[in-house]
């Protein structure tokens, strides 16, 4: 029976991001937050998005010009006929008209309620950058997008490591009374969003890449 060698070599990129989110991601969390961290470190969606109490008005109004920003650059940087950008610009501002209207009605209202809206940590850029970097340094873009995946076990892992120890004791039970919670599911499914839209966004960004490299070199020619 012949066993498939595992090449190391191949899996450099994957190695170099489970020891940056290790001692950089986890390291950060460790050094902010200390002993007070507890479960936090167990279910890591409690302390990469804060919430922040902010003023509906103004989340409202954050939604508008985040989306009326977007649909602009699409707009223009679509390759569409000036026909069809009249008509969706047209679209555009009926659209944040419609928006913008229930604010300017219901002012007075809307200035008195507050929500509580869950900021991103800036841990949540360092392990999105990592796992951003790792795709990146993939030649092929459904390699990063794999290993992002592979990650979050490996990350799971690595909270429980780390709360030994944080409380200084080794609990075995921690491992099988994980999976007995909500909050553990609730963290997979956060750490696996972010890790995919990480490598995503890495994979886009090495094929911009390969291409300005690949113009480069026909320019030089």
């Amino acid at each position: 029976m012949k066993f498939k060698k595992i090449e190391f070599a191949r899996q450099t990129n994957f190695i170099l991001a489970l020891l940056l989110i290790h001692f950089a991601f986890f390291g950060y969390l460790s050094n902010v937050y200390e002993k007070e961290i507890g479960e936090g470190v167990l279910f890591l969606y409690q302390v990469l998005f804060l919430p922040i109490p902010v003023s509906l008005s103004v989340f409202w109004l954050t939604i508008i010009v985040a989306l009326i920003i977007f649909m602009g650059v699409f707009t223009f940087a679509s390759k569409i006929e000036a026909s069809d950008k009249k008509l969706l610009i047209i679209l555009l501002a009926f659209i944040s008209c419609v928006l913008i209207i229930p604010i300017v009605i219901t002012i007075p209202r809307f200035l008195g309620i507050f929500i509580l809206v869950a900021i991103p940590d800036f841990s949540v850029i360092i392990l999105a950058g990592i796992v951003f970097l790792m795709a990146f340094r993939e030649r092929f873009f459904e390699y990063g997008i794999r290993n992002s995946i592979w990650l979050i076990p490996f990350i799971i892992v690595q909270s429980w490591i780390w709360y030994w120890f944080i409380i200084e004791s080794f609990d075995i039970s921690v491992i099988w009374g994980y999976f007995t919670r909500i909050e553990s599911y609730i963290n997979i499914f956060i750490l696996l969003g972010i890790n995919i839209l990480a490598a995503i966004l890495g994979a886009i960004a090495r094929e911009r890449y390969n291409i300005f490299i690949s113009r480069v070199k026909k320019i030089e020619v």
